[in-house]
């Protein structure tokens, strides 16, 4: 398997925004794999700058309410002995006739509930049997804020405007490259991104209020009430865009998810579409043909920087990242990561007797995670154990990280060290080749390791079994 995220999307370093603004690319797509029901069957992630309309829309709403005592019993007069003019009706209440004239005009809230025949205020026959129902509704109209995604024009949750200013990008598409900036104004290079159709979702709206259940009308930010739009009074507010992933399967069909709203579908395009859907994305000035074809680049042995290549050997054929450790017994697994430089050219070292070389940074970033991140490429490769020596690396380092996690657990609750490490070995190795499939690591060699971890409460934890 082979899932490449497009490497237009370089955020770079920005010293001076805050961390939690900060757009981390690695972070997105680790999350994007974890939360994926089919992982395997992503073959590809491109980072997009994808189109969100605020719309504005005038919503006709139907509220109920309960009318007032005056309100009330100017109309039970109207049902029992009208018709009255103002004058008759206020001798007959008590009342000034300023009063009544106000209380029904203000009963005009109510359409179809007071009229006038002759000069005098009448009422429905059936208005004593509605009195007793306790409320009344009358109809406004109220201008209501909805976002529309800006391809489709589709209605998106109202969630989308507690979202962090961070998450949002800014397209001008003035030009021939068009410009992206972040949140703080800082110019986004490289960012596939996409133009709004201009749609302002009336037919998704029309369709929420009338079809949707309540909790999908609350979810979309339609108001109680709302029975219909008030036609040619829709005005697009704002425009903006959300950083969104694509993602390509197996199959060549495309899911368009928010990137920091996963469990929502932007859009989806079948294969047979993709092409066409490829012509309307914006790769600078150009439309960005191709970028969504799995096998575009076919460069999968030129991301791989070779500063450990005295150490491995690799393959990337047929969409798998083979890794083959050739010295393993003189590799040492824990090292400072600070005093170790991803760009350091360790090519050239050799082993002395007796002597252990700290493992290149970016050897254990493959071995330890199941998709490797370089963030120069910006690719993420599937690791696939090429031989006994690397399943049992891979082993190792991926069981210190989680067992860093289990330690912090075991303050609270007891821990069995030995069902963990055959429960995790067992779950780990579940794809890998069949004849590497029952490679174990044993509980000694596990807990040898660990015991050089900088960890202090993963040492305690396996000072108990040691």
């Amino acid at each position: 398997m082979c899932l490449i995220v497009d490497g237009f999307f370089n955020f770079g370093r920005r010293h001076h925004m805050n961390k939690n603004e900060e757009i981390q690319i690695h972070q997105i797509v680790h999350k994007a794999l974890a939360r994926s029901e089919n992982a395997a069957g992503i073959r590809r992630l491109v980072p997009v700058a994808w189109p969100i309309l605020e719309v504005e829309h005038v919503i006709k709403i139907r509220v109920e309410e309960e009318i007032g005592v005056v309100e009330r019993y100017l109309i039970e007069a109207l049902a029992r002995f009208g018709p009255m003019d103002a004058g008759h009706m206020a001798r007959f209440m008590g009342l000034e006739a300023f009063v009544v004239e106000a209380v029904m005009k203000n009963l005009q809230r109510f359409p179809g509930t007071i009229s006038i025949v002759d000069g005098g205020y009448v009422v429905p026959l059936d208005t004593l049997e509605r009195l007793s129902q306790g409320k009344w509704s009358s109809k406004i109209e109220s201008s209501e804020a909805f976002f529309i995604d800006g391809m489709g024009g589709r209605l998106l949750p109202v969630s989308l405007s507690k979202m962090h200013r961070s998450k949002w990008l800014r397209v001008d598409p003035k030009g021939s490259a068009g410009r992206i900036t972040d949140s703080t104004g800082n110019e986004v290079r490289n960012l596939c991104w996409i133009a709004s159709t201009g749609n302002m979702g009336e037919t998704s709206l029309t369709e929420a209020i009338t079809t949707a259940d309540q909790k999908s009308r609350e979810m979309l930010g339609v108001p109680t009430g709302a029975f219909g739009i008030v036609p040619n009074k829709s005005q697009i507010k704002h425009e903006r865009w959300l950083l969104a992933l694509l993602e390509v399967t197996e199959g060549g069909e495309v899911t368009v998810r928010p990137a920091f709203m996963p469990s929502w579908e932007l859009a989806n395009v079948s294969a047979e579409h993709r092409v066409a859907f490829e012509e309307v994305l914006r790769r600078g000035g150009e439309s960005a043909s191709g970028i969504l074809n799995p096998d575009s680049d076919k460069r999968v042995a030129s991301d791989v920087k070779f500063d450990w290549e005295s150490h491995i050997d690799f393959s990337a054929n047929d969409g798998d990242f083979v890794v083959k450790l050739r010295n393993p017994s003189g590799l040492q697994f824990w090292a400072n990561d600070e005093e170790i430089d991803d760009h350091e050219d360790t090519a050239g070292e050799e082993l002395e007797v007796g002597k252990e070389l700290p493992m290149p940074a970016s050897l254990r970033t493959i071995l330890r995670f199941p998709y490797w991140w370089n963030p120069y490429s910006c690719a993420v490769r599937r690791v696939v154990p090429g031989d006994k020596a690397t399943a049992h690396a891979m082993l190792l380092l991926r069981g210190m990280d989680e067992l860093r996690q289990v330690s912090s657990l075991a303050e609270s609750e007891e821990v069995d060290l030995g069902s963990w490490w055959s429960e995790f070995q067992e779950r780990i190795s579940g794809d890998w080749p069949a004849e590497l499939a029952d490679c174990r690591v044993t509980m000694e060699k596990m807990l040898s390791e660990a015991s050089r971890s900088p960890d202090g409460q993963v040492v305690e934890l396996v000072g108990e079994y040691l």
